[in-house]
C-alpha cells in the first residue's frame, strides 16, 4: 500500500512561512494579523507545512518543528512563533543546569541505530513447550 499524497507540496507554500518556522525555531517572533481568524489560519498553514515537510522526509523537518505557533491570549491578533521549550529556559538555568559547549544536545539518529529484531512469535512459543510448565503455572 502506497502512502497517501498530500494534497498540496511543500513547494506549495511561502517561501516567507518556510522562514517563519526556521528563524522562530531560534528566537521569538510575533506576527501582527489583522484579526484573530487570520492569526488562526496562518498557525493552520505553518502546522500543515510542518506535516507536509515531514511526509516528504525534508531534511530539516525536525528543524521546522522547535518552532511553536501560539495565539497571543492577551491580543488573540497576534500569532508568536518561537522556540517550543524558551518558557522553560530560565527556570532550567536557575535549577543549576547548562548547556554543553557548542550548544544543544544533537537529536539521536534512529535511522541508522541497529534495531534489535523482534523473535518468532512460534519460536517462543514452541520454546516455552521444550522448557515444560513452571512452578508458578501448576
Amino acid at each position: 500500500m502506497t502512502k497517501p499524497k498530500s494534497r498540496f507540496p511543500s513547494s506549495s507554500f511561502s517561501p516567507y512561512l518556510h522562514a517563519l518556522l526556521r528563524e522562530g525555531s531560534e528566537r521569538e517572533i510575533p506576527v501582527k494579523c489583522d484579526n484573530a481568524k487570520e492569526a488562526i489560519y496562518l498557525r493552520h498553514r505553518l502546522n500543515t507545512l510542518r506535516s507536509v515537510l515531514r511526509k516528504e522526509d525534508f531534511p530539516q523537518w525536525d528543524e521546522y518543528c522547535r518552532a511553536g505557533c501560539y495565539i497571543d491570549p492577551k491580543n488573540p491578533t497576534v500569532l508568536v512563533v518561537k522556540p517550543r521549550d524558551s518558557v522553560f529556559e530560565k527556570k532550567i538555568e536557575d535549577a543549576g543546569v547548562q548547556l554543553v559547549p557548542g550548544g544543544n544536545t544533537p537529536p539521536m539518529d534512529t535511522k541508522s541505530a541497529p534495531s534489535a529484531s523482534p523473535s518468532d512469535p512460534a519460536e517462543d512459543f514452541l520454546a516455552s513447550l521444550r522448557r515444560g510448565p513452571k512452578l508458578n503455572d501448576l
